[in-house]
């Protein structure tokens, strides 16, 4: 019995030791682990691409949010962005990208919330990732956006391309570039149509534009605008009532432009040679109303004066500005 009893102890000693030697090898190898968790932690690629949406394919908004919060943003969003569209909506998507300026890493993601489009920029100093600002729209369609880096690699700006103005027989597209802080570095047209004197030519006649962008890498952007007029007039068809045929306004004028990231300010550099002397007499302007149309829009309206254009043939002879352009049928 005494053999057994001993034999029991020394089982029981050993399997209290091995207990306690265990914990010990754990707490050693958390010590080790937990500097690695704490850096995912605050990357904002381990946060926001482990976020997962769903049964009804949209992001959990508490969570979303609590990492917004762990990164000092949260409040300072709400103060500016529509409170109840933003708390109101559900996420649908979530976007982040990242890229270096300099030897820094830079991040921007995109949050949409309805038709709320957020955007906010990250970037990694002493390897400890910061907001630096965001930007948001309101859109009825999705924005698209880009980074422009400087040719130095030195700076960048998010680029937003968003609807600016829309009414009946008008929508205009602007683009505009952020600062990594938010603010806004510029913003120029870069698309849009308008109804060409509704009432006064007839049925209907529309005006059209739009950009290719070159960004200088420095302080300059050069815009060269493709400008076009269409006219449609009633079908002969009997059996149609439909407005079936058109006439674009040939050639198509191009006109070059210049952006000042420094001034702020859009400068026009010149038109197309080739173009009729007519238009000569135009002075080139943009307006946050037409754009680079509002030089257009001026000019033709003092050529129509209380006249009315109804036929083809009248709309040729308008938008012509002088002998020799024709239409294209």
């Amino acid at each position: 019995m005494k053999i057994r009893e001993l034999l029991l102890l020394i089982v029981i000693t050993l399997i209290l030791t091995s207990c306690n030697t265990v914990p010990s090898n754990n707490s050693s190898a958390s010590q080790f682990i937990q500097p690695m968790k704490q850096k995912e932690v605050l990357s904002p690629f381990t946060q926001f691409e482990n976020l997962e949406r769903n049964e009804d394919m949209v992001f959990n908004s508490k969570l979303l949010d609590d990492i917004l919060k762990s990164y000092g943003i949260y409040d300072r969003l709400l103060e500016k962005v529509p409170k109840e569209d933003y708390i109101d909506s559900l996420c649908s998507d979530i976007k982040i990208n990242g890229f270096s300026i300099e030897n820094k890493k830079v991040a921007v993601l995109q949050i949409i919330k309805g038709h709320l489009y957020i955007y906010i920029m990250f970037s990694n100093s002493d390897d400890k990732w910061m907001v630096d600002g965001f930007a948001y729209q309101k859109e009825r369609e999705k924005p698209e956006y880009r980074v422009e880096k400087s040719s130095d690699q030195a700076k960048y700006w998010l680029v937003i391309r968003h609807e600016a103005n829309h009414g009946s027989g008008l929508q205009l597209f602007d683009e505009i570039w952020y600062n990594p802080d938010g603010s806004v570095a510029g913003e120029y047209p870069v698309e849009g149509s308008a109804l060409f004197f509704p009432e006064m030519v007839v049925p209907e006649a529309n005006a059209y534009f739009s950009a290719s962008v070159d960004y200088d890498g420095d302080s300059s952007i050069y815009l060269s605008y493709s400008i076009s007029f269409e006219y449609t007039y009633k079908s002969n068809a009997k059996d149609s009532g439909l407005y079936g045929l058109q006439s674009k306004f040939r050639p198509a004028v191009r006109d070059n432009w210049e952006y000042d990231l420094k001034t702020r300010q859009l400068k026009f550099l010149s038109c197309d040679t080739g173009l009729p002397q007519g238009f000569s007499r135009m002075e080139h302007l943009a307006s946050d109303d037409f754009g680079i149309l509002q030089g257009y829009i001026d000019f033709y309206r003092t050529r129509l004066g209380d006249k009315k254009v109804a036929t083809l043939g009248e709309w040729e002879k308008f938008i012509s500005a002088a002998p020799g352009l024709t239409s294209e049928k």
